[in-house]
């Protein structure tokens, strides 16, 4: 059950985001995630996130569709073999599958990869999905051209950046990349995204 105010407010963002005003109305303090990113139950984010989406015009798919093009640009050649490190509900993976990749696909969450797999029958694609955390990745025998990854920055502590950094590089062929890419829809000019970075990292050093 969501609550009727919580639901309004998710429908006002678009608008307020159009009209330049603060996201969330005075008088309300936002909510601080500060827990690890290896604690939170990545079932609920997804469902938590399909229900966001719903109240949301954004295309997110096309709106990825830009680091999937710029990732074909900087590998170069059709083919190559990518791991989508944080499938999510399957839009990277849609459209990475799209530009010529050979990609697979995976998620901390059991739930996002069903959504995933669904989404990719729907668009007509067969790519591999798997159920795994990134500091596992080295313990399975597939290895990558290029890992693709979009919420490394979501890690907090240094440790666990450290035990998933591991796992990502674990799961690259000799020579192969880790690709981390970050957008935010809401400050695309050239630059914002080292400065959104930033102030994220500035915001839980103390927390």
């Amino acid at each position: 059950h969501v609550p009727a105010r919580l639901r309004e407010l998710l429908r006002e963002l678009p608008l307020r985001a159009a009209r330049g005003l603060p996201l969330v109305p005075p008088g309300l303090r936002p909510l601080q995630v500060t827990a690890p990113l290896g604690a939170m139950d990545w079932d609920l984010h997804w469902r938590w996130e399909i229900f966001r989406r719903s109240c949301d015009p954004l295309d997110v798919r096309k709106w990825k569709r830009d680091s999937s093009a710029a990732l074909f640009g900087l590998v170069g050649r059709p083919g190559a073999r990518v791991l989508d490190s944080t499938c999510g509900l399957g839009d990277h993976t849609i459209n990475l599958a799209d530009v010529g990749f050979d990609v697979e696909g995976c998620d901390a969450s059991a739930f996002a990869v069903e959504q995933s797999a669904r989404a990719l029958r729907e668009a007509g694609l067969e790519v591999p999905l798997f159920v795994s955390r990134w500091e596992d990745l080295g313990k399975r025998a597939a290895r990558y051209d290029v890992v693709f990854n979009d919420v490394l920055h979501w890690i907090y502590d240094e440790d666990e950046l450290r035990a998933a950094a591991a796992g990502l590089r674990d799961a690259l062929v000799p020579g192969g990349a880790l690709c981390f890419f970050f957008a935010d829809g809401r400050a695309p000019e050239p630059g914002a995204g080292k400065k959104i970075l930033e102030w994220d990292w500035e915001q839980l050093k103390d927390a």
